[in-house]
């Protein structure tokens, strides 16, 4: 089975090579890297050419059209149905390919297979792991775009059905929830990709407002498709539902916190209830119950303390309790004693200049 890889290029020149490599040694070696280089102003497509491989298709523009366009682009010029993306500064395990090829000939209903990732910096050193608390895919991507694009493996016509990449930022999650609407999504359980942060990253550093602006922007879009075109869930609960908790607190009013957690509690009922391809009652509920509690808890930390009990015994978390208090108690000490210390100090110091001055 065929597979064209899909791979923009824009200035990528510092970690390109080892990209390409990745995708000429994978095990699955009935390729198409289908590269388009978007007017690059650096040695991006000098290495490109380096490689002396007839599965390099090089395509390059004169003018700078963007990811969204350039990523259209590739899609209507790829010459296999399935169609692997690849970003030119990540890493491809050698077996990534041939995984995800046998899953989707597997489950000829699925559209779409991804995979984990780890997150290394440009030095290759391991960050962390690309694995979002384990949340079910399905349920993830109504907060927040939960599959690392480049890990991503599609068939052409069911992107093609539901228009392709449409936005200009956070085009991947914008897509990601267009299929999950009506076609099958899966994620492998496994790590099949390295996936860089270094400072040149185009989507996470030079374009970081935007993007997050974006976001917003889809999961309110997607909240309006659960719960209607007139309800507006305010940014401040959006950050809270991703682990982001300062807009939310700093108000500090208590009736708004409840007020959260109960949308919260909305939402889930209705990801619950409403029709879906991907729809699994029991993944949504554990997922549900895994993001209301690690929510619950980064709250409680903050809050203070008669008010992170009214808030786990309203939603009836009485185990977190006890979590948090103990919690609350170690870090008290920890302020405590580093206080301590710091007086211990300032009083020694003192006490030394005072003997040098009587002498």
């Amino acid at each position: 089975m065929f597979v064209t890889v899909l791979m923009p290029v824009y200035n990528a020149d510092v970690h390109l090579e080892e990209a390409i490599e990745s995708i000429l040694v994978q095990t699955h070696a009935d390729i198409e890297l289908l590269i388009i280089d978007d007017a690059s102003t650096d040695h991006s497509i000098d290495i490109i050419k380096s490689f002396n491989d007839k599965r390099i298709r090089l395509i390059y523009h004169t003018q700078n059209k963007g990811i969204r366009d350039t990523l259209n682009e590739g899609i209507k010029m790829a010459s296999y149905e399935l169609i692997a993306r690849m970003d030119a500064d990540d890493i491809s395990h050698p077996w990534r390919l041939q995984k995800q090829v046998d899953y989707l000939l597997k489950h000829p209903e699925c559209a779409m297979v991804s995979s984990l990732a780890k997150v290394i910096d440009k030095e290759r050193n391991f960050v962390t792991s690309y694995d979002p608390y384990r949340l079910n895919t399905y349920y993830g991507l109504y907060f927040d775009c939960y599959i690392c694009h480049s890990s991503v493996m599609y068939r052409k016509s069911s992107v093609q059905s539901v228009g392709n990449y449409s936005l200009e930022y956070a085009e991947d999650f914008d897509l990601w929830w267009k299929l999950s609407r009506v076609y099958k999504i899966h994620t492998l359980q496994e790590p099949l990709l390295l996936y860089r942060i270094h400072d040149n990253n185009h989507s996470k550093i030079n374009k970081r407002p935007e993007y997050d602006e974006a976001e917003r922007k889809i999961v309110q879009r997607n909240f309006h498709y659960l719960l209607g075109d007139l309800t507006q869930i305010p940014n401040e609960y959006i950050a809270c539902y991703n682990y982001s908790f300062k807009s939310l607190l700093l108000s500090g009013n208590f009736n708004e916190v409840r007020l959260c957690m109960d949308t919260l509690d909305n939402i889930n009922r209705h990801i619950l209830s409403i029709e879906n391809p991907n729809r699994n009652g029991d993944a949504i509920l554990c997922s549900a119950k895994e993001k209301k509690r690690k929510i619950l808890y980064e709250l409680g930390l903050s809050l203070p303390y008669f008010q992170m009990i009214r808030l786990l015994i309203h939603h009836q978390y009485y185990s977190l309790i006890k979590r948090v208090t103990l919690k609350k108690v170690k870090r008290h000490v920890v302020v405590k004693r580093r206080i301590i210390r710091e007086m211990m100090s300032k009083k020694r110091k003192f006490s030394w200049h005072v003997l040098l001055w009587n002498n």
